[in-house]
């Protein structure tokens, strides 16, 4: 029996895909956007191009039975000091690390209240929101800012029963002897986070960021640890 639809950005990839799959599986159908597409319903777009943003956010108020936003797509960018980085580096990460996720829930939650209807947005953050990772200021920034707005819409939007929360995967594949668990996440792992926050399971649950991280915000964090890109 079908939920529904959900719109997935970030829908390539190896956490994108691990997404695609789960929720398919769980009877959703999934709308995808991405640089490539991967689904028979996918649709091909940068979010970081003005146009693109545009033509996504009216594919939000056009998809039937829309239920759900996922908001997976971001960037890292390059690693550098502080002396070293721009506002062009901003601008770079923010059009694709926040600007979509902002836009993207917005047209979600103006659909579904006209509509009267109820509605779940799942945004992706990362550790770096809370815990700086090193030489990452512009990255980390923008998933703070991730993190912000998934709480001040949690709390403007939950009269209309629209849910939102966001996912912080860390370490995604392998094995992480410096975590508390010794492992990281799995890609099916993020996918279990998301589909859970999604469902009727969780529609006592907003406002919460999830970690799918072995653990590694439980603990004190070492200058090695800090080092790393992918946390």
């Amino acid at each position: 029996m079908s939920r529904g639809a959900v719109l997935l950005t970030g829908a390539t990839g190896l956490v994108g895909d691990a997404l695609a799959e789960r929720l398919r599986a769980d009877g959703w159908r999934v709308v995808g956007v991405g640089l490539d597409a991967g689904g028979p319903d996918d649709v091909v777009a940068d979010l970081a191009d003005d146009a693109d943003l545009a033509r996504v956010e009216r594919l939000v108020g056009e998809v039937p039975e829309l239920r759900a936003v996922v908001t997976n797509a971001g960037v890292t960018g390059p690693r550098r000091r502080p002396q070293d980085v721009t506002v062009a580096d901003w601008d770079a990460a923010q059009a694709i690390n926040v600007r979509p996720v902002l836009a993207l829930s917005l047209a979600a939650a103006r659909r579904w209240i006209a509509a009267g209807e109820a509605g779940a947005v799942v945004t992706v953050s990362s550790p770096g929101a809370t815990r700086a990772h090193l030489h990452r200021a512009v990255y980390d920034a923008t998933k703070g800012a991730v993190e912000a707005l998934t709480r001040a819409l949690a709390v403007d939007l939950g009269e209309h029963g629209i849910r939102v929360n966001a996912v912080v995967p860390a370490a995604v594949g392998g094995d992480h002897p410096d975590l508390p668990l010794g492992r990281g996440a799995a890609p099916e792992d993020v996918a279990a986070a998301v589909a859970f926050l999604v469902s009727d399971e969780a529609r006592s649950t907003t406002g919460h960021c999830l970690a799918v991280d072995g653990g590694l915000l439980a603990q004190a964090r070492s200058r090695g640890v800090a080092m790393r890109a992918d946390r």
